[in-house]
């Protein structure tokens, strides 16, 4: 099951044999360090991680990556909500999966975590680069 749902490179090669040799913990928590790192190289002036990163990255105010020109309130509302999908999975999966033991001890838990972590790292692969600043920085 595990290989037909993960197939992204960089959270397959991170978690699968975890995974498969019942390491579920470790293995939701490499698959969001993995999340986190493809961010990081992405707008590499930031050199934060974590929840900080995702914050700056996603911010709605001045996001570094973005998936639309934030015109429309759909647009507005999709940046506003992956910037705490992304923010939260830092914050409430990627934390408490790497500072405890056996926080994710269900395989079922586990892929379903990871295969989040995928979706998370996809929508960060298609994400254009913003400018980083806010409109008002932008216009002067």
């Amino acid at each position: 099951m595990f290989a037909r749902l993960v197939t992204e490179p960089e959270i397959s090669g991170v978690a699968a044999d975890l995974f498969m040799s019942g390491h579920y913990n470790l293995s939701v928590a490499e698959a969001y360090k993995a999340v986190d790192k493809f961010v990081a190289d992405r707008v590499p002036s930031l050199m934060q991680n974590g929840t900080t990163l995702m914050e700056q990255v996603f911010s709605p105010n001045a996001p570094h990556l973005q998936w639309s020109g934030m015109q429309t309130s759909s647009q507005i509302d999709e940046q506003k909500g992956y910037h705490r999908l992304f923010s939260g999975a830092m914050l409430g999966i990627r934390n408490p999966t790497t500072h405890e033991f056996g926080w994710v001890d269900d395989p079922e838990l586990a892929l379903e975590l990871i295969v989040f972590a995928q979706h998370l790292l996809r929508k960060a692969k298609i994400a254009d680069l913003g400018a980083g600043k806010s409109k008002k920085d932008q216009a002067a």
